[in-house]
């Protein structure tokens, strides 16, 4: 039942019965004009892909580059989109994000890194955006899926303590 909880709040974040949402993925590792080739006026959302944790579950830029986060986001709000931060990844950023969630100090870390971005208040992003994707390719144990699951529950718990503070509403996603 567990799995079937998660997966249907995972489909039912960027669904909405009022509207049709668009959502398109930017990857940090894209050609450096990358952003220039965007096509913002086909999308409602763009989620910028991948942060991974470091150590300690801290933001690192081994897969980021805040400059190019900045660039892109500023042009999708300039043409109205919504813009998410995508933390995971196939590969390596997964395997850090992993390590980060089994631990329970620095999955807090994590979390307040998550939260601390999309609110505008890291100091890689100074301007609150839509929301986070969590994009884990795949967890494959008991260990793995439960860890998942409580990062995910604490996650939306810190995104709702969040949205009460500023007002804001925030998605959570996952893939």
């Amino acid at each position: 039942m567990k799995r079937i909880s998660i997966l249907l709040l995972c489909l039912g974040l960027f669904s909405s019965l009022n509207a049709q949402k668009v959502l398109g993925y930017f990857p940090d590792y894209d050609q450096d004009d990358g952003e220039n080739l965007i096509k913002y006026e086909n999308m409602t959302d763009l989620a910028y892909a991948f942060i991974a944790p470091e150590s300690g579950g801290r933001f690192g830029t081994a897969y980021f580059t805040p400059t190019k986060f900045a660039s892109v986001r500023d042009k999708a709000h300039a043409a109205g989109v919504n813009v998410h931060i995508s933390v995971g990844g196939a590969g390596a950023p997964t395997t850090k994000l992993a390590a980060a969630v089994a631990n329970n100090s620095y999955r807090a870390v994590l979390i307040d890194e998550i939260v601390d971005f999309i609110s505008g208040n890291h100091k890689w992003n100074d301007t609150p955006i839509k929301g986070v994707d969590i994009d884990w390719e795949f967890p494959t144990t008991t260990i793995a899926k439960n860890n998942h699951e409580n990062f995910l529950k604490e996650l939306k718990v810190a995104i709702e303590t969040q949205e009460a503070i500023d007002g804001n509403d925030y998605y959570l996603s996952c893939v």
